[in-house]
Parts: C-alpha cells; sequence; structure tokens
C-alpha cells in the first residue's frame, strides 16, 4: 500500500504534497509470514511556498503512517507521489485510488490577500496510474484529482522518473507537469470584480482552464537499515499560462515556485495473531 508523506534525512542536490509513499521502505530483517502487516511511521519536514503562487516561504511539518501486507514488494515512490493504493497491476503497471491534501490560502497567511477570496482546506481525491517502460530505472505516473469541496476543479499531474538504486542509495529525478480545468485556475489564480475592489492592489482576472506549471523534482535515499530510511528532495515548479499571468502570482507573489523536503521512516512487522 502507497501511503504516506515526504521525508527526513540527507541533503539533495538541485532544484514541492510533499507526500512519500511508505512502500519503498524496505520490511524489517525477519521474515513474517504473509499474514503479518508491516507498519511504517514517519515524520516530515518541507520548506516552500506558503501557497501556489506565493513568494513568502513557510515549513511545513507532518507525520505519517501506512500499513501494507508483507507478501506484497516494496516499491519505489517518489517524494512528491500522493496518497495512493494499487488496485490492479503488476511490477511494471499499476492502477488505482489516489488523494492529496491541499492547504488553504487566506489574508493569515500574507496581508497582501486581504480581500481576496479564501481557499479553505481541502481533500482531493481520484486515480492514478503507473507505468515502468524500463523496469526499475524508468517510471511514468499521472494522477487525477477532483477536489471534493464545491467548485474545487480538477488538476491532472504528470511525473516522469529516472531511479538508480546503489547499495543503500536511492537517487531519483524527473520532469512534471500540471493541468487544470477552469474551476481549479479560477479558484487558485482567479480575482473576481468584487475580490480586485476589497483588496485595492490587483484588478479582476479570469484564469482559463490550461497547462498551470511545469518543472522537476530531485531526491535522494538512504536506507540506514532495513527497518529505517531517511529521504531528502528538492523540486521546483514554474507556473505558465495564466497561472503566471495572474495578479496573484505577478503581482503578489511568484511565479517561481521552489520547495525543500526531508523525512525519515521506520518500518517494522506486525502479526495478526
Amino acid at each position: 500500500m502507497l501511503c504516506s508523506v515526504a521525508c527526513i534525512g540527507l541533503y539533495t542536490l538541485g532544484l514541492i504534497p510533499l507526500v512519500y509513499a511508505a512502500d519503498a521502505v524496505p520490511p524489517p530483517a525477519e521474515h513474517p509470514s504473509p499474514s503479518d502487516w508491516i507498519v511504517t511511521l514517519g515524520v516530515a519536514g518541507r520548506y516552500g511556498p506558503r501557497f501556489e503562487g506565493s513568494r513568502r516561504y513557510t515549513v511545513y511539518g507532518l507525520p505519517s503512517v501506512s500499513i501494507r501486507r508483507a507478501n506484497e514488494p516494496a516499491t519505489f515512490s517518489a517524494p512528491d507521489d500522493n496518497i495512493d493504493y494499487a488496485l490492479f497491476g503488476s511490477p511494471w503497471f499499476k492502477v488505482g485510488p489516489v488523494a492529496s491534501l491541499r492547504s488553504e490560502r487566506s489574508d493569515r497567511s500574507e496581508a497582501q490577500l486581504l480581500g481576496l477570496d479564501r481557499i479553505p482546506w481541502t481533500i482531493e481525491a481520484g486515480v492514478f496510474g503507473e507505468l515502468w517502460p524500463i523496469e526499475n530505472l524508468l517510471r511514468t505516473r499521472v494522477e487525477v484529482l477532483h477536489g471534493l469541496r464545491e467548485h474545487a476543479g480538477t488538476v491532472a499531474n504528470f511525473s516522469v522518473d529516472l531511479v538508480k538504486m546503489t547499495g543503500p542509495y536511492i537517487v531519483s529525478g524527473g520532469p512534471r507537469v500540471s493541468i487544470a480545468d477552469y474551476d481549479f485556475m479560477q479558484l487558485h489564480f482567479g480575482v473576481t470584480p468584487a475580490a480586485a475592489l476589497r483588496n485595492g492592489l490587483v484588478q479582476p482576472f479570469e484564469a482559463s482552464a490550461g497547462f498551470k506549471s511545469v518543472g522537476y523534482n530531485l531526491s535522494i535515499s538512504y536506507e540506514w537499515s532495513q527497518a529505517w530510511k531517511s529521504t531528502a528532495w528538492q523540486s521546483y515548479d514554474r507556473l505558465v499560462e495564466d497561472a503566471a499571468r495572474s495578479p496573484i502570482t505577478s503581482k503578489l507573489g511568484s511565479s517561481n515556485q521552489f520547495s525543500l523536503g526531508l523525512a525519515t521512516q521506520y518500518s517494522f512487522g506486525v502479526p495478526l495473531k
């Protein structure tokens, strides 16, 4: 089962929700029976923009927990993979449900947002598909997520990762592309006439559906033992098209979105007896 947040440990080179799947953590040294479960507990920290399009940064801390059967092989997951569970698949292909938590945006995080419409916390749910064109070396993945709040919209995230496993190290990285529908773009980057009047710093703006961002993610993991694992990552996203043209981004924020993450995880077997 893939189910975790992203990671604390080593420093990574290169250039952000923040979710690192626990399937990448191998089982403990013992050989539990097929009826046993592997539980992974973790803690993660992330330094990144306060909201999408912000030029101000903050630190987030999140715990994580995941469970999988001991007879399910541990598989690679990128730090920015969202929480998922493979219902169907094989070692080179998987598909199933996926979910994430999208943070809020309000004038409590930045005074310049005063008067603009608040974006509350929301859960996003959808489906993911994962394909390994080259086994254990090249992975492609797509996630389609829809916000469960009204008018939260839909976003599709595409990623490609080159994965290199050398001894206790796992190094990975590759490009990222996100596309969103009208509701998502208008919620995060649009400015209604009433909001513009209340704010006084920006003009009304209607955001259209299309490409939201392009970028990449780089990560490095180190397996201290068969139970302990640490990961560090750095990511960069460049907001494009209406996400970049929005006055929220161009006037109050920035189209350049950098993130750093560190996490550590501990896995142990739990018998059903």
